[in-house]
């Protein structure tokens, strides 16, 4: 089934697939071919699944626990992977994409329906409300971001 661009709305055909290595909690590697699309306009899409985050080689699941501080590096299952330096990296990113986020969360919501325009416009964080919705905040800010065609910094 082919895909729609989320930068220019053209047709999405499948190119070629790649291989993407990943790390689970304790640094277990596996590997997972991901397919490369390429859009009529020229660019190519990676077709990345919910549980991987773009430019990170651990799961969503890990970042996302090191981010919310449900993992520290004290914790035994993390002693070795990721490490301390790792964690404080990725506490940084989140830092220094927070407004950025934040912005793209409330652009996203304008077009998508079930926003309230209210909601949208008050001074409460959308990125604190995914985060304090439960699991998987991060897999939802990359899905809507990467399909609407922006990026964040890695």
């Amino acid at each position: 089934m082919p895909g729609i661009c989320p930068i220019c709305g053209g047709k999405l055909d499948y190119r070629d697939s790649r291989l993407r290595i990943f790390k689970e909690y304790g640094g277990a590697k596996k590997r997972l071919l991901i397919r490369r699309l390429k859009c009529e306009c020229g660019r190519l899409h990676h077709e990345i699944p919910d549980f991987l985050v773009p430019h990170k080689h651990y799961t969503s699941e890990v970042l996302e626990n090191v981010l919310d501080e449900v993992s520290t590096p004290e914790d035994l299952s993390s002693e070795d992977y990721p490490c301390e330096p790792t964690m404080k990296r990725w506490k940084d990113w989140l830092s220094r994409n927070r407004c950025q986020i934040e912005g793209m969360l409330r652009t996203i919501g304008y077009k998508l329906p079930g926003f309230t325009v209210t909601l949208l416009k008050s001074r409460i964080s959308l990125l604190t409300g995914l985060r304090e919705s439960g699991s998987d905040w991060l897999a939802t800010i990359h899905r809507l971001v990467y399909n609407c065609g922006l990026r964040l910094t890695p």
